[in-house]
């Protein structure tokens, strides 16, 4: 199970990512791909979590490799491919696409999720 997610604000946002990323270990998800809007390597990228589960991916990859312009639905759906193939080629089952705001929530009395 992973997740993958688009980042901004990476000196504001930091604790919010590492609290995102915590709560949903816990449920279940192992490995979180996230998706860099700003550049990387400004000053504000130690800020980030340095965790092995989560994978950082400049936006700046994304377009390179792509003939899509820098608009946020190009990069988004750059991103979705991106994850899909990072995904199946580490063998994870199923992907889910969420916004930092986002969370997977369990029903039924769940403490796990239940793949």
């Amino acid at each position: 199970a992973a997740t993958s997610l688009l980042f901004r604000d990476t000196a504001r946002s930091a604790t919010a990512l590492l609290q995102w990323t915590e709560y949903h270990r816990l449920i279940g998800v192992e490995h979180f791909y996230v998706y860099l809007v700003e550049i990387f390597g400004q000053g504000d990228d130690h800020l980030l979590p340095n965790l092995p589960y989560i994978t950082y991916i400049p936006s700046y990859l994304l377009t390179a490799q792509t003939n899509f312009s820098r608009s946020l639905f190009s990069f988004q759906n750059a991103q979705q491919m991106d994850a899909l193939l990072r995904s199946r080629a580490a063998g994870i089952d199923w992907l889910a696409f969420n916004d930092l705001d986002e969370f997977i929530q369990l029903m039924d009395g769940k403490t796990k999720l239940d793949l």
